[in-house]
């Protein structure tokens, strides 16, 4: 009696192990690259975030940069909060040095926020 399922020199096509074996292997690697494009694309977006931000503190600090101690907030956009306090860095009379705090939050993305710290001697403003 002749076997069916193997040919003349003893292969046969997959078994149904190796098969499945051969999928698992296949999804773990699409699964990977899959993965590795999603946190690339995410820190692509992120990095974008961050220089809009590093953009919006710029103008702030130039346009709306408070001459007194004290603390100022608003709307830059739609998707954009900020506030910003100036306070002096000692009590002694005649000291013009300030930290400027400038927290900038991104509305749509509250995890999303940044906060730069500044010195300024404070002479020409």
């Amino acid at each position: 009696m002749k076997r069916t399922d193997r040919s003349e020199d003893g292969a046969a096509g997959f078994t149904l192990v190796e098969t499945v074996i051969a999928f698992a292997i296949l999804s773990l690697a699409l699964t990977v690259a899959v993965r590795t494009v999603t946190v690339s694309v995410h820190n692509a977006q992120r990095a974008r975030v961050e220089v809009e931000m590093r953009q919006i503190a710029r103008a702030i600090l130039s346009d709306k940069l408070p001459r007194r101690a004290g603390s100022d907030q608003g709307q830059w956009d739609e998707d954009h909060s900020w506030s910003i306090s100036v306070e002096p860095l000692s009590a002694e009379p005649g000291n013009t040095l300030r930290r400027i705090s400038l927290r900038i939050s991104r509305d749509s993305a509250p995890k999303m926020s940044a906060t730069y710290l500044s010195f300024d001697s404070g002479g020409g403003r």
